[in-house]
């Protein structure tokens, strides 16, 4: 498990105007994560769309995927999320799936929350006990 991390943004592009969002819009981002002692300990490279509009409630839904680069292995995370609940500072968890090195199979989760949004987040990356077949 990789526990109270801290989240750095290193560059992010959108083409969102984020007080009033669209469907089809939305932008990239990469980050570097760092340990409790602030060392970097990965690389997170992301994107996110708006994608569409939930017929039960009208919520816009955001589509987030992620390629989390750390030194022993690779980890996928692809998750989805209200508009409402991404940018007010609110905690989002999403699966993450280990694609390789000591992750290969591994299921478990990712956990974000801005601190300063566009620059800082807390992040925490855990897994399962057992991995899956």
């Amino acid at each position: 498990m990789y526990d109270e991390l801290s989240e750095h943004m290193l560059d992010a592009a959108f083409d969102i105007d984020f007080e009033a969002p669209e469907i089809g819009k939305g932008g990239s981002y990469t980050t570097e994560l760092r340990g409790p002692d602030g060392k970097p300990v990965g690389t997170v490279h992301g994107q996110y769309r708006v994608a569409l509009r939930r017929p039960s409630d009208g919520a816009l839904m955001v589509h987030t995927l992620e390629r989390i680069e750390l030194e022993d292995g690779e980890v996928h995370v692809d998750g989805w999320s209200t508009w409402a609940n991404v940018f007010p500072g609110d905690t989002l968890f999403h699966p993450a799936v280990g694609v390789s090195g000591a992750y290969l199979g591994r299921r478990g989760f990712r956990e974000w929350r801005p601190v300063d949004l566009g620059k800082v987040a807390f992040a925490r990356l855990g897994f399962f006990e057992n991995p899956m077949p």
